[in-house]
């Protein structure tokens, strides 16, 4: 097929699955609904009535979200915002971090670190009494 300016690869599969789908079964052509839940032709994903919701990969138009579009926002300092792959219909796993959350402020204070389990930072901590936190 020639390459015309405008059209990608991906838009001439989809003429293409059209003009097929009109010709050889044109009652099955009429009959595809984005949004029934059913994967049809020329449907990257459908997931029914969750098609368009905040947290779903699939858009309302029966496509994959754009990798990099958030489908689930931080919850706190120690989750991260997950994001869409742009090669499936649902959100990536929820993930906490395990690395600092609030830096030392000097050296009578401790680092927190995140535990890869809850959404917030621990409380803050303090060094050991040992620790000499002025000249004496």
């Amino acid at each position: 097929m020639p390459r015309r300016s405008g059209f990608g690869r991906r838009v001439w599969q989809v003429l293409l699955a059209l003009a097929l789908a009109s010709v050889l079964a044109p009652a099955a052509a009429s009959a595809l609904v984005c949004g029934d839940g059913i994967l049809d032709l020329l449907e990257e994903c459908d997931l029914g009535a969750a098609n368009g919701a905040s947290d779903s990969c699939c858009t309302s138009s029966c496509m994959f979200r754009p990798a990099g579009e958030a489908c689930r926002p931080a919850a706190g300092a120690c989750d991260a915002v997950e994001s869409c792959t742009g090669l499936a219909d649902v959100c990536p796993p929820d993930l906490k971090s395990i690395g600092v959350c609030r830096p030392a402020a000097d050296v009578c204070d401790v680092a927190e670190l995140c535990d890869g389990v809850s959404n917030d930072c621990p409380p803050d901590d303090f060094a050991p009494s040992i620790v000499v936190c002025r000249p004496s």
